[in-house]
């Protein structure tokens, strides 16, 4: 009988195709991965992956038990929220992600006072884009732009983010006030391929293209600092640019973007004493923050 703590390794590195992406993964050497795939494929008597020069290539076996360890994952794991959501006290780790950017500027800040009240709570602050999946205990609870359309959660509208059309007072200055929507021999700092956001590049498509794109980036700090810097036009959240009084803000969120902000979480964490008191805190602080 192969070892159960091996049906995690392997669906670490059938998901990520590499020893480097399932050792990141698991949170362990990359050493160790190869070794408990070894071990495993000993255990079963079948090769597995192939090891190739691109990283791991799954064989006709591994897709056959593919669906096997899945299973086996979504039972313990729903076994391991089950014993959670029965936990009464206000005590223990929570891990909490939230959006790049605004997690660090708005959520952080509001989250001391929860844990000046409540010290026994172990929070783990995941500032990260990604989706982390909730099902399989990547996080506890998640604040998210968009709902999420993932069975067995829990979504709740806790607030709006605004983003609006800034510029610096200098780039104004050298270009003009665009009037409306007319943007003609304007620049434009637009997301990347690798990041696009899709009501901030919808925006862009139908309103701005008739400007020249100055930079391409991943983040909302590379477009605040480059605005500053007077590089052109921006859509940057209300929240980030309030503190730059050399920001303009050339058209509001009601003309740019608003998004919802939402708080998701697994139905069967609803009665977990730590998780309950981060969700009840963050529902109240972030329905009445501006």
């Amino acid at each position: 009988m192969f070892e159960w703590s091996d049906a995690k390794v392997f669906l670490a590195a059938y998901r990520g195709g590499s020893l480097s992406a399932a050792a990141r993964a698991l949170d362990v050497e990359q050493t160790t991965v190869g070794r408990r795939l070894t071990a495993l494929e000993k255990s079963l008597g079948a090769h597995l992956f192939d090891r190739t020069s691109t990283g791991l290539k799954p064989t006709e076996e591994a897709d056959a038990i593919q669906p096997r360890f899945e299973a086996m994952e979504s039972e313990a794991l729903a076994m391991e929220r089950e014993v959670t959501g029965r936990e009464s006290e206000v005590a223990g780790p929570v891990r909490l992600t939230v959006p790049d950017i605004y997690g660090p500027v708005v959520v952080a800040p509001l989250l001391v006072e929860l844990l000046q009240a409540q010290p026994r709570i172990q929070l783990e602050l995941i500032a990260d884009n990604r989706n982390l999946n909730l099902s399989r205990r990547e996080a506890d609870l998640a604040v998210r732009m968009s709902p999420s359309t993932q069975v067995g959660l829990i979504v709740r509208q806790i607030g709006t983010v605004g983003s609006g059309l800034y510029a610096s007072k200098r780039y104004l200055e050298r270009k003009g006030r665009p009037r409306g929507f007319a943007f003609e021999g304007h620049d434009f700092i637009v997301y990347d391929d690798s990041y696009q956001p899709e009501p901030e590049v919808t925006w862009y498509l139908q309103h701005a293209r008739a400007g020249r794109i100055l930079m391409r980036t991943n983040t909302s700090r590379a477009f605040l600092g480059a605005a500053r810097a007077g590089g052109g036009l921006a859509i940057i959240p209300e929240y980030l640019a309030a503190p730059y009084p050399e920001l303009v803000q050339v058209l509001p969120p009601a003309k740019v973007v608003r998004r919802t902000v939402w708080l998701v979480m697994h139905r069967d964490l609803r009665r977990a004493a730590r998780i309950r008191a981060v969700a009840d805190f963050l529902v109240k602080k972030l329905g009445s923050a501006r």
